[in-house]
């Protein structure tokens, strides 16, 4: 057995509805990876044709509000002779024409309310974040919804708060998480917070069509960073990068790290708890 590392890539996913294009529960996509893992195998293939590939998710298991589970995917149609390292000798691949090597693409998941954290191993032929969503979206449909709802997701980055948001081309919505006391003390006793209200409301800060509020938002990190104002508890920021894809930056959730260290088994594969459990870990940090 040896030990190697992989890529790990933090999402944020969630549930819209179509019509009103406002936020469902995130335990949806929960419902959905069950449903799935209920049907047969043959039920759960998606296929990639323009690659010759295609991809089956082998297992999900759940514990609680997290979840964690891996994909195999396989390119078919391609049947290169075997050549040996020691001999340097071909041979015929022996291998079906539809046959493939199964490769592991690992993932885990936290669901919150409305927004679930998704951690995605990154690898060359496996399952990129793309076929993930489009895969959650087919049996949504097939599934759960009545067509009304499709998945999203946005990434989240690493490195340093004022860094990324400068690097965003835009940044459209800002939710900062302040006290009840703000409200309280803005509002008197017009919106009196009592015993069952959270400790913890949060404000939300949207940018006008096509304009950004990167200089808002900056304005607010530097002084929620600097004071010991605790007031404001975190900020995260949806915005757009300069190639339209959708980032997340999030006080809460900013890491440095993107790789874990894993144990492979005499094939080269990666060990399933090697992974899932480190996976679970940062799941648990970030929440």
């Amino acid at each position: 057995m040896s030990i190697s590392k992989r890529k790990v890539t933090r999402y944020a996913v969630r549930v819209i509805g179509k019509t009103d294009e406002e936020e469902r529960p995130s335990a949806l996509i929960k419902e959905v990876l069950k449903a799935v893992m209920r049907g047969p195998k043959e039920e759960r293939r998606i296929d990639d044709t323009a690659h010759n590939r295609f991809h089956l998710l082998d297992a999900y298991n759940e514990r609680s509000s997290n979840g964690v589970g891996y994909f195999k995917s396989a390119k078919y149609h391609h049947r290169p002779p075997l050549i040996s390292r020691l001999t340097l000798d071909e041979r015929d691949n022996p291998k079906e024409l539809e046959e493939g090597e199964a490769e592991k693409t690992h993932f885990a998941i936290g669901y919150g309310n409305k927004e679930a954290l998704l951690l995605l191993e990154s690898k060359a032929g496996g399952v990129s974040i793309g076929t993930f969503i489009q895969y959650l979206n087919k049996h949504l449909s097939r599934l759960i919804s009545d067509g009304d709802n499709f998945i999203v997701y946005d990434l989240y980055v690493t490195g340093k708060f004022l860094d990324k948001l400068k690097e965003m081309s835009r940044a459209t919505l800002a939710e900062m998480y302040t006290t009840s006391e703000v409200i309280s003390d803005t509002f008197k006793k017009v919106i009196p917070m009592t015993s069952q209200t959270k400790e913890e409301v949060v404000l939300t800060i949207k940018a006008k069509r096509g304009l950004s509020i990167k200089d808002v938002i900056k304005s607010t990190y530097r002084y929620f960073s600097s004071k010991d104002d605790q007031r404001i508890t975190r900020i995260k920021v949806y915005g757009k990068s300069e190639d339209n894809d959708g980032i997340l930056l999030d006080t809460n959730k900013l890491a440095e790290s993107e790789y874990v260290e894993v144990d492979l088994d005499e094939n080269g594969q990666v060990l399933t708890p090697s992974i899932t459990d480190k996976l679970k870990a940062i799941i648990k940090s970030m929440s």
